[in-house]
């Protein structure tokens, strides 16, 4: 059964306060997010539903005022996560049988009265095996494998041709 399939795509922003660096968005629907001052980050496959009970859901959520993003394993990423009210954006899905690239979910806590609005979460590409780098105030959540389509539909095309004789 061929799978129900999306591209999503992740993007940064580069902030003007040193000490926060970036934020990241996410958007499920879209392989390119290059949008207004967003940089595309990267793309990769989703699942837009679940097709056994093995596959499991990603939720994206945002905060508002400072537009950060929340990543977790959930359906709903409204509520309250690191101290932040956050309101529910998108769902999609991973499979453990993804054979796509290797996709980073990582988050941030920012501290003090200015910066705790700040915290925040991102998905990257694994990079020679790591996740980021080190040292950058970024933990590790969870990764999972993007999906790829692979599916092979069940026909096969045939060529047929007469030789000089006239046999198939």
């Amino acid at each position: 059964q061929q799978m129900p399939l999306a591209s999503a795509c992740s993007g940064i922003f580069r902030l003007d306060d040193y000490h926060l660096g970036s934020k990241h968005t996410v958007n499920v629907g879209s392989d390119d997010c290059e949008q207004r001052s967003w940089t595309h980050l990267a793309s990769f496959g989703v699942l837009r539903r679940p097709r056994t009970k093995q596959d499991f859901p990603v939720c994206i959520g945002e905060a508002e005022g400072v537009w950060t993003a929340r990543v977790a394993k959930s359906e709903d990423c409204s509520g309250k996560a690191l101290g932040i009210e956050w309101t529910h954006k998108h769902v999609f899905y991973m499979g453990e049988d993804g054979k796509g690239p290797m996709m980073c979910v990582r988050h941030k806590v920012e501290t003090g009265k200015k910066y705790e609005k700040w915290s925040r979460w991102q998905i990257l590409p694994q990079t020679k095996g790591k996740c980021g780098a080190r040292g950058d105030g970024y933990k590790l959540d969870f990764t999972f494998r993007s999906m790829v389509d692979t599916y092979v539909p069940s026909r096969a095309y045939l060529w047929a041709q007469k030789d000089p004789d006239g046999h198939l």
